[in-house]
């Protein structure tokens, strides 16, 4: 038996064990008011995928987050690359790192609200959560490259572009695959928060506040699923684009 196939089995065993307790607790509460069973939630999640609306609502979730997300990233880098040349930027910016990542998601989404429409506030949070957990992995691989390796580049005069793209970046990108994977949930945990808090139209948030505020507690359960799978998917495919990368850059 291969490992992909174990590995397969293990998950599929670690989700019927699960969904097996959802099922018994909901049917010992017998209130789906309280806790929908299984078979409720997802003869749900497919009406749900029956409508248009549907696809429009994740779709504009996914608008907003990727975007919070992507410029996270590009921003991080730029950011990490101008404190290792400049100790001036890096005084200057790298508390201000620290400081974003110690705060409260609920206090920048509310700081957030105040000062811009509540259109762009989950994007603006998705970026604020990304941005020092990307700072940080690509610090670490700047700092962690091997020394000895670029002084030999250094004395055979490499051109500095091929010095990029044949030292730099393959020992940095292991560092930001990993950080940009850890970011990716923390963004989608802190846009539909952000979502649900300032209820920007046609997006998962307001959906899953409409849910609670009129008690259809099978909708929440729905909406949370979804939001799960998104965010398990993109984690896998980001995970795939990262390990195709490693390979091509070992083939090189």
């Amino acid at each position: 038996m291969s490992t992909k196939l174990k590995g397969f089995l293990r998950s599929a065993c670690a989700l019927i064990f699960w969904m097996g307790i959802w099922a018994f607790v909901s049917w010992k509460v017998n209130k789906t008011v309280l806790i929908p069973s299984p078979f409720q939630v997802l003869k749900r999640l497919f009406e749900l995928l029956q409508e248009n609306e549907f696809y429009l609502t994740v779709g504009q979730s996914l608008l907003n987050i990727s975007a919070g997300f992507f410029v996270g990233v590009f921003v991080a880098i730029l950011i990490a690359i101008l404190c290792h040349v400049s100790k001036v930027a890096d005084t200057i910016l790298r508390p201000v790192m620290t400081v974003i990542r110690s705060t409260p998601v609920a206090s920048f989404i509310i700081l957030a609200l105040v000062f811009m429409g509540k259109k762009y506030v989950p994007t603006l949070i998705c970026f604020m959560m990304v941005c020092p957990v990307v700072f940080s992995a690509v610090s670490n691989g700047i700092n962690l490259r091997n020394k000895d390796n670029l002084e030999m580049l250094n004395v055979f005069s490499v051109n500095p572009l091929r010095k990029m793209w044949i030292f730099h970046i393959p020992s940095i990108l292991p560092f930001l695959g990993e950080g940009c994977s850890n970011a990716l949930g923390l963004a989608w945990k802190a846009g539909i928060a952000a979502e649900v808090l300032c209820t920007p139209q046609n997006t998962i948030g307001i959906m899953l506040y409409e849910s609670k505020i009129y008690l259809e507690t099978t909708d929440v359960f729905c909406w949370t699923l979804v939001v799960i799978i998104l965010s398990l998917v993109l984690e896998k495919l980001l995970k795939t684009v990262i390990e195709k990368s490693k390979k091509g850059e070992s083939v090189k």
